[in-house]
């Protein structure tokens, strides 16, 4: 049933209820929508006179984001994640569970190994619970070779 307010009607089943008692294909006077178009300026120009760069910003702390979020955040790194789901066909390499949520998995880790990030050979994937089980690098569970 479309957005609206509604009304029960016995015999009819629901119908729309007009709540502006404006007729269908009503076109309001310009000086009306003229108005309404000067509103709507009028607040973007308050809040686009609040934006400041970011170096003016409250909130700004000289461009700190990790190394680790900008890499994650790239180009390659999505192209070797694809790379590796489409190689293991979407299936978890442990429970072999298909689909699902799944996650690239490095074997030689991520931060230690700062030259095979982009190997695909260095990558499976892993459903959540595998993941959580034996992903992050826990000892003697999916070693470093």
């Amino acid at each position: 049933m479309p957005i609206g307010v509604y009304e029960h009607h016995p015999n009819q089943g629901f119908q729309k209820h007009n709540i502006w008692g404006i007729q269908k294909g009503y076109k309001f006077p310009k000086e009306i929508i003229e108005r309404r178009s000067e509103k709507i300026r009028g607040r973007h120009l308050i809040h686009s006179g609040s934006f400041k760069p970011r170096e003016e910003h409250w909130n700004w702390k000289g461009g700190i984001s990790s190394e680790n979020k900008r890499i994650r955040a790239s180009f390659e790194y999505k192209q070797w994640r694809k790379a590796v789901f489409k190689r293991d066909d979407w299936t978890c390499w442990i429970c072999e569970e298909k689909g699902g949520k799944i996650y690239p998995h490095h074997f030689k880790s991520f931060a230690n190994f700062p030259e095979l990030r982009f190997n695909i050979n260095n990558g499976i994937v892993l459903c959540k619970f595998c993941h959580r089980i034996y992903g992050y690098h826990r000892k003697g569970v999916l070693d470093e070779t």
